[in-house]
């Protein structure tokens, strides 16, 4: 059978041509990953599938591990400023095609039988910390029914090792979608399914090298004559999981929703028809935080929980975000807020500001002089700005997916936020991958909602959490080169990119780039 390999920083489709590439030669630091894509061609139907890995040396190597590539429907192109578009002319510069099309995104953990019809693999190796560096080659076997592809793998691990979490460089949290869990993986709440499901889905997020887990939020629980409580029963199990499966933080949901009309402001999640700076609101947040202060004592959580207050506040609603959070200040002293925001206009509501890519790029002076007072500064992609901007567009250039890391790193960010883990919120994301925004009768960009998808026995991951968690690997290798070189490390960043908006969309140059990197690190170890 005729086959090709392909990189993991390129898309490949359906239609994918081969080419004459059949072997396979990668690197990567030790406690880091590398892979490859595979295709063939078509199969009859459920095909029985056999891999096997037989290195040239004894003793220990690296892991392998194998995926089917499942093609998912991109329904709309990216546009050139604000969410989706069908006008094809308009962003033809960008992106990589015309919509619609199916994309080889998904990674179903491989098992006897294909569930496409085209021979589609993609295969993740790892280097263990404790595996000594060198050069590890093999021959990797596919059987696929009555045909057998064999592979020349050969694997360079470098010395340099990427941390493990608790002494991560980079912070990093998604917001996570609890309904999904019923909906998607048709869990019942509160049941011990639904709680080890969740558990997966954390296990997901610590492999994505995300450093904090985000919370459901208490609820409220109404009494006699207006009295009221609030349950956090949903929030404690949560963060206990996330902590038992060695996520350091945890973050608390956001407790109210911006007015985007007048009258300008914010409104309770629970009660939407109350502000919670008013005095019926204020007491609401006041009992909500208290309660939850009592728990992070009784639990002993200071110290690894976040809150989150209400998202994105914008230059019209910050006066009232201001007053929203010196009330939650008062009720949880020494817990830092957190927030993606729009705006450096907010005072002293945050500890950690995230502000947009390009918002950053756009009022790079504000931010910088609030990091200089000594506050935090993350970033964050989402749908908009669209165009060119890295994001993880399924439809922008696969690899700057993981190119957005570098530019975090080049502006000395500490840490990554995006909203989308689980969230798209369509009946069918295999062939819709532009879900729904209801407030604003748009779509997100294809794969904007969502980083993995429900599967069986967990989430599958995709081709762009694979790219996401090597760029947060890489994050860190450049956070270790820059302390014994820093001009090197920057000067790295530049051979590939130089805002959000103008990077290099070869993943042959940025192999080359990355294989300089881990280079540099072994010399500069060195030194």
């Amino acid at each position: 059978m005729k086959f090709s390999v392909f990189s993991d920083l390129e898309w490949t489709y359906p239609d994918t041509a081969l080419t004459d590439r059949r072997n396979v030669e990668l690197s990567c630091p030790r406690n880091g990953h590398s892979g490859f894509q595979l295709l063939g061609e078509v199969l009859s139907e459920k095909t029985e599938l056999r891999v096997s890995m037989e290195w040239e040396r004894e003793g220990d190597h690296p892991i392998l591990e194998s995926f089917e590539l499942i093609d998912i429907g991109v329904d709309e192109n990216t546009a050139a400023d604000f969410y989706t578009t069908l006008d094809y002319e308009s962003c033809k510069e960008f992106v990589t095609r015309k919509a619609p099309f199916r994309v080889y995104d998904c990674l179903r953990p491989l098992t006897e039988a294909l569930q496409g019809r085209r021979l589609a693999l993609y295969f993740r190796l790892t280097a263990p910390p404790e595996l000594p560096a060198g050069k590890y080659r093999g021959t990797l076997s596919v059987f696929a029914g009555e045909e057998e592809l064999s592979v020349p793998v050969s694997l360079r691990v470098f010395s340099a090792v990427v941390p493990e979490l608790p002494e991560a460089k980079l912070s990093w949290i998604h917001f996570f979608n609890y309904q999904n869990l019923i909906l998607q993986e048709k869990a019942q709440p509160d049941t011990e399914e639904y709680w080890e499901t969740f558990r997966r889905y954390v296990r997901a997020q610590r492999e994505l090298r995300c450093t904090a887990v985000m919370l459901p939020a208490g609820e409220m629980k109404g009494g006699t004559n207006g009295s009221f409580s609030f349950d956090f029963s949903r929030a404690v199990k949560a963060a206990e999981i996330a902590f038992e499966e060695g996520i350091q933080k945890v973050c608390g949901c956001q407790i109210a929703k911006r007015r985007d009309k007048p009258p300008f402001g914010y409104a309770l999640a629970w009660e939407e028809a109350l502000s919670p700076v008013e005095e019926a609101g204020r007491a609401q947040v006041e009992a909500y935080f208290s309660a939850w202060r009592s728990i992070l004592k009784e639990k002993g959580w200071e110290g690894r929980v976040m809150q989150s207050l209400a998202d994105e506040p914008q230059p019209f609603s910050a006066a009232a975000y201001r007053e929203l959070a010196a009330l939650a200040r008062k009720c949880l002293p020494g817990v830092p807020f957190l927030e993606a925001v729009e705006t450096p206009e907010l005072g002293d509501s945050l500890d950690i500001w995230v502000p947009k890519q390009v918002r950053y790029e756009e009022k790079r002076e504000a931010y910088e002089s609030l990091r200089a007072k000594g506050k935090t500064l993350w970033f964050y992609t989402c749908a908009f700005p669209a165009g060119p901007t890295m994001n993880r567009s399924m439809d922008l250039p696969l690899v700057q997916c993981r190119e957005v890391f570098w530019m975090g790193f080049f502006y000395n960010f500490t840490g990554f936020l995006h909203w989308g883990f689980n969230y798209h919120a369509g009946k069918d994301l295999w062939n819709s991958a532009c879900c729904d925004d209801p407030p604003s009768g748009k779509k997100f960009p294809a794969g904007d909602s969502n980083i993995v998808y429900p599967g069986k026995n967990g989430p599958w991951p995709s081709m762009r959490y694979e790219a996401q968690r090597g760029g947060a690997e890489d994050f860190e290798l450049l956070r270790r080169l820059e302390q014994k070189a820093p001009e090197q490390a920057k000067s790295l960043v530049r051979r590939l990119c130089t805002s959000f908006r103008e990077y290099n969309t070869s993943a042959e140059v940025f192999e080359a780039t990355r294989g300089l990197l881990l280079k540099a690190c072994e010399e500069a170890a060195d030194r």
